[in-house]
Order: C-alpha cells, then sequence, then structure tokens
C-alpha cells in the first residue's frame, strides 16, 4: 500500500479522483446529498485513533528506548583488535636484502597458500622463503581467531543491551500496531462506497493516506470498484 506507484497507476487514479470530483460537483445541493455510510466513517476513526497510538508509541517508547540503547553501546569501551605479527624466520630477497613478513599485508597472507603448493617455488634455496610463509599463515590464523573472539563478544554485549531496552519486544510491538493500522487503512478502503458521498470520504482518505506521486494499484483497484458499482457496471 506504501509502494510508489508506476505512472500508468498513478495517471489512473488521478483520472478517477477527477471524475469522481466533477460527478459530486454535479450532485444536489450538499444538505440534500446522502450522508455517509456509518460503516466507513467508523472505520475511518478507528484508523486515525490506531494511526495516533503508532505515532504516540514511535515517539514516547520506541525512539526513546532505540535511543538510550544505541547511547548505552557507544559508550561501550572499544577493544582494539591485535597487533599484527611478522613471520620469526628472515630470507634474502630479490634486491638481495633480508626481508620479514608480516600479517599486515593482506595481499601477501591471501597469496601465501598459493605459492607453498607451487613446485617451482620448491627447493632448498627457498626454504627460509618457504617457512616465512608458514609462519605468516599460522600468525594470522590466530590473529584472525582473536579478531572473531572480539567480535562474538562485541555482539553478545550488545545483544545484552538490546535486551535491557526490551528492543526487540518494542520493535514487535510497533510492528503489531502498525499492522493494525494498515488492516484499518484497508477495511476502509474495501467497505463499497454507496453513493458518491461515501467515494468523496473515501478519496479525501486516500489524500491523507498518500501523496499524489505514492498512489498506487492497490488504491485505484478499490476506487474502480467503486466508481463501477455506482455506474451501474457493477
Amino acid at each position: 500500500m506504501r509502494s510508489v506507484a508506476s505512472r500508468r497507476s498513478f495517471m489512473s487514479a488521478a483520472g478517477i479522483a477527477a471524475i469522481a470530483s466533477l460527478s459530486i460537483a454535479a450532485e444536489p445541493a450538499k444538505a440534500s446529498r446522502p450522508s455517509c455510510n456509518p460503516r466507513l466513517t467508523r472505520l475511518i476513526a478507528l484508523y486515525d485513533r490506531a494511526d495516533a497510538q503508532c505515532e504516540r508509541f514511535d515517539r514516547e517508547v520506541e525512539m526513546p528506548a532505540r535511543d538510550a540503547c544505541r547511547a548505552a553501546i557507544d559508550a561501550l569501551p572499544s577493544e582494539p583488535p591485535p597487533p599484527h605479527v611478522e613471520s620469526r624466520t628472515t630470507f634474502e630477497n630479490a634486491f638481495g636484502e633480508t626481508a620479514r613478513l608480516s600479517t599486515s599485508v593482506p595481499g601477501l597472507v591471501a597469496s601465501a597458500p598459493r605459492w607453498l603448493s607451487d613446485p617451482a617455488f620448491a627447493g632448498p634455496e627457498l626454504e627460509d622463503w618457504r617457512q616465512a610463509h608458514r609462519e605468516i599463515l599460522e600468525a594470522n590464523e590466530k590473529r584472525e581467531a582473536l579478531i572473531a573472539a572480539q567480535t562474538e563478544k562485541r555482539r553478545a554485549i550488545e545483544a545484552e543491551k538490546r535486551s535491557r531496552f526490551r528492543i526487540e519486544a518494542i520493535a514487535a510491538r510497533s510492528a503489531d500496531l502498525a499492522r493494525r493500522r494498515d488492516n484499518l487503512a484497508d477495511a476502509v478502503l474495501a467497505t463499497p462506497a454507496a453513493n458518491l458521498t461515501d467515494l468523496a470520504v473515501k478519496l479525501e482518505f486516500i489524500e491523507r493516506l498518500v501523496s499524489p506521486g505514492q498512489v498506487t494499484e492497490h488504491e485505484f483497484t478499490f476506487i474502480s470498484a467503486d466508481i463501477r458499482r455506482l455506474a451501474g457496471e457493477a
């Protein structure tokens, strides 16, 4: 019901509104027009009450709880990641320099398994080079495990804060309220218009629900059915 309409559905709804407006204008004076269907009036009143309840719950309960929870989480101390590690073994690089590998080079760590499994890099003259890569792979695996443990610990702490502020329960209640409001909106649209007064009331209701650029096939279907019914086509 809240999805953005295609140009076709918007134009169709706009055309329906224009036709209905012309028809209503052609009716007798307002004092002699038929009154609105009491069921339609009651459903709109129930919708307005449900909509106000949603806004009040959002303003007074959900947003304050979420803000307080976020502030509590932001206030938690940040645990720095474990330091990078260098290989114990050194080797002579292509420039004749003594080199040492480090986990701080992501590309090196990622390519190490491929180099170690490549027969072209086997041989006693490259054993120090190969050993340095083995050490850096082992060191990186241990470092990644520590980071994963830190992440899991942080998630557990954040989950405890969300539980403390009842975020999931509040979100579920908010969803229930919104679902009830939306069901009432659909009930208003689904109530057959018995006359043009009912149709005008439903059009005003739609204008309160969505802006012209957001009218969808959902609203169009109900209003189209009303107009056809009033025109004797259904």
